[in-house]
């Protein structure tokens, strides 16, 4: 896990994972609050410095019954991580500026029109917090004048005068970013997330939004996705001209599927046994996931945790108290947040899965309980045989010979490698690969199960 990224297959970074809070703290963070009523916000919690005014071009009109979107986007966190920090700041600016802040969207049903919300929080380190309030407050006013010359946000989405939240607020730079997790469930964010009907959270360490299109929503059989259970909805949906990259993840959240994320990972940092998960830098949660997680314990201050003992050690090395946080963060949160919806007895959905058309979903009845039977993780009726696809070398056989682009995927992972196209995208010029090769990290029965993956 880089500081804002994915974590069972990074090296390890650990510089200031466990830096001290009261560096960064004189009271509590702060916000910055766009489009919105001042609202009273827990003190203890959030210090509005800044409320910018209600945009006068917006209409209150009556709708049909809305879905309420929670998008809270990781940003950086620390500046010592220097070979990334760049990058990072690079995808959040291509985030803001290229689809990633949805003001509303609607789409077309048998019903009339149904609407979702958006509110969108953006976290970063303390250090960058004047920069992105400056960047958001310019993205406001462009947005503005669009709206006053006809506007790309639809009237008719709108419940009430105010809009949509869009808001900026400074953490801690410590655990990751599942601190900006923590912070989100805890409402230390200022708002509650038992509002909402659906939380989307993405880290830095991606580059998008690409266009979202027809082809990211959940491919139907016989006229309805096999993990829907409202094939009507799904086909009105489809029908809609707008389109939010949101809608990609939610879409896949029904009766059964309670989290949906970008990519799927069978496996953690035992290769032996499965651990299905899905990879914590984008995932999606419905009501029922958010109940889920708040009552698991995958989310939590990293600084509260007593001294992690040898217990924690694996394959009999030795790992400094920094490697063990590393290790519990992972083990906790990330494989964590997909085991507590598994074990609640409901399933997972990557919006990923190339050459694997029946992986749309993984419960615990697909695990595979044999640890030692590595061939059988490679039978092709197994319907998900996922490791880790973000390397050169998975992608490749996985897409035919090439890297997908990023309109492809919606978001990639370029924390790992940046290719041409995004290096073009987000105008970066710096360090292009942070990996080693895949081949060189993984062991043979890993690389041969690639090697097997044939179009089912």
């Amino acid at each position: 896990m880089d500081e804002n990224g994915s974590g069972e297959e990074e090296r390890f970074s650990f510089m200031g994972l466990l830096r001290s809070s009261s560096s960064f703290w004189e009271t509590s963070p702060r916000v910055l609050l766009i489009n919105e009523e001042q609202q009273t916000l827990p003190q203890d919690s959030i210090n509005p410095t800044k409320v910018l005014p209600k945009d006068s071009t917006t209409t209150k009109i009556a709708t049909t019954p809305m879905k309420r979107t929670l998008v809270v986007y990781s940003g950086p966190s620390s500046t010592q991580e220097e070979e990334k920090v760049e990058l990072y700041q690079k995808n959040m600016h291509y985030f803001i500026q290229h689809g990633g802040i949805i003001l509303d969207a609607n789409a077309t049903t048998s019903s009339g029109m149904e609407c979702n919300t958006h509110d969108t929080i953006i976290v970063v380190g303390q250090e960058f917090f004047s920069k992105y309030h400056a960047m958001v407050e310019q993205w406001r006013q462009q947005q503005t004048k669009l709206q006053t010359r006809g506007g790309t946000s639809s009237p008719h989405c709108q419940a009430s005068g105010s809009g949509p939240l869009v808001r900026v607020v400074a953490r801690r730079s410590v655990c990751y970013d599942m601190e900006t997790a923590r912070m989100a469930f805890t409402g230390e964010l200022g708002v509650s997330i038992k509002d909402y009907d659906y939380f989307v959270f993405v880290n830095c360490g991606l580059t998008g939004p690409g266009v979202m299109t027809e082809k990211h929503l959940p491919q139907p059989i016989g006229g309805q996705d096999p993990t829907s259970n409202n094939p009507t909805k799904e086909s009105s949906i489809r029908s809609s001209s707008i389109l939010p990259w949101t809608l990609a993840f939610t879409s896949r959240l029904n009766d059964q599927v309670k989290m949906s994320g970008l990519s799927l990972n069978m496996y953690g940092f035992d290769k032996r046994k499965q651990q299905p998960h899905i990879q914590s830098f984008l995932y999606a949660l419905d009501r029922k996931g958010i109940e889920i997680i708040q009552g698991a314990n995958s989310l939590f201050d990293c600084l509260q945790l007593p001294p992690l003992s040898a217990r924690h050690h694996r394959n009999n090395k030795q790992y400094t108290p920094e490697e063990l946080m590393f290790h519990e963060i992972v083990m906790r949160y990330e494989l964590g947040l997909s085991t507590a919806i598994l074990e609640a007895g409901y399933a997972i959905a990557p919006l990923l899965h190339p050459r694997q058309p029946k992986c749309t979903h993984v419960t615990k009845a697909d695990i595979l309980e044999d640890p030692n039977n590595q061939n059988k993780a490679m039978d092709p009726n197994q319907k998900c045989r996922n490791f880790d696809m973000w390397y050169t070398q998975p992608l490749e056989h996985l897409y035919h010979g090439r890297i997908p682009t990023l309109n492809e995927t919606l978001f990639f992972k370029s924390s790992r490698f940046v290719t041409p196209e995004i290096a073009t995208l987000i105008q970066y010029t710096g360090q292009t690969n942070f990996v080693t090769e895949f081949s060189e990290n993984r062991p043979a029965y890993e690389m041969t199960w690639f090697g097997q993956i044939t179009d089912e």
